[in-house]
């Protein structure tokens, strides 16, 4: 870029092209060989020259911080601050000491590793999503499941008064409620996020996808298993209620707007009120599917 002139315009113009030098020499010092991280790190670079306005945002969020981990931290911090209670300040350090010393339950993944499979997923999965950078800063779906997994993470550390608060900032702010004893797999996409349900005894499985107004919820007021399970690779449509302790088969799709009540096996889609099978018409046991929902329990 030029930088000719005389006088004061000048003068800013030198002290611009030497900021953007500056910022451009930043990108990937603490990237290391985390590509995610370093993505989001240079994406935010561009943008940062651009968009003088987001400057500000982009620095405190991305660009001065040294991992994903801390990044996620500074914003949900901020996010789930309340004015005249709990400042960002306060809730940073919890954040960050669970996504960089957390581990999710079963596999025991770091937390870290999970919101990288999380940020993946958005990216290959939502047409509307630009790049890495813009689902970390601007995708609800994305930060509330990631104040789950601490909450969850809370939760599993015997700091439940804790899990519940922050539960119920993400409610506040993300309008989404998502109970802290639910385990969520990793590569977990909520679309739009709003109004989803998901209930204490959830359980779902690795790369699931959920749309707005999901309801994983209970048919029971009795202690005990009453949420849905769902297996890998499960698609919920938008609007769509799955009530009880059910299981929902891998690679399954519950259409929207859909009150399933049954469990279903793999590979199958489902819709309707109440649902029932519409694709494939495969046998199993020697029986249709359809036939083997029909004579499942509720």
């Amino acid at each position: 870029r030029s930088t000719v002139g005389s006088g004061a315009g000048a003068s800013d113009k030198m002290v611009q092209v030497e900021s953007e030098r500056q910022m451009d020499s930043r990108v990937g010092v603490h990237a290391g060989d985390d590509v995610v991280w370093q993505t989001v790190r240079k994406e935010a670079a561009e943008i940062y020259k651009r968009e003088e306005f987001l400057r500000p945002l982009l620095h405190a969020t991305i660009l001065s911080q040294r991992t994903l981990e801390a990044s996620i931290a500074y914003h949900l911090s901020h996010k789930m601050a309340k004015p005249g209670c709990m400042s960002a300040m306060q809730w940073r350090p919890l954040l960050i000491d669970a996504l960089e010393e957390g581990l999710a339950p079963g596999n025991q993944q770091p937390l870290g590793q999970m919101s990288r499979e999380d940020i993946i997923a958005v990216v290959e999965r939502d047409p509307a999503c630009q790049n890495y950078s813009h689902a970390l800063l601007y995708f609800k779906g994305f930060l509330g499941i990631q104040a789950q997994r601490i909450m969850h993470w809370f939760w599993r550390q015997g700091r439940p008064q804790l899990a519940y608060l922050l539960q119920s900032r993400v409610s506040e702010v993300f309008g989404m409620d998502l109970h802290p004893a639910a385990v969520l797999g990793k590569g977990l996409m909520i679309d739009h996020a709003s109004g989803v349900v998901i209930g204490e005894t959830a359980r779902v499985g690795i790369n699931c996808t959920l749309l707005h107004g999901a309801t994983l919820g209970a048919t029971s007021t009795k202690p005990g298993d009453r949420h849905p399970v769902l297996g890998d690779n499960v698609l919920v449509g938008a609007g769509a209620t799955l009530l009880g302790r059910i299981t929902v088969g891998d690679n399954c799709k519950v259409a929207s707007g859909a009150v399933l009540l049954k469990s279903v096996p793999a590979g199958c889609t489902v819709g309707g009120c109440p649902a029932k099978i519409l694709a494939p018409k495969h046998m199993i046991d020697g029986q249709p599917a359809s036939a083997v929902v029909a004579k499942s329990k509720l």
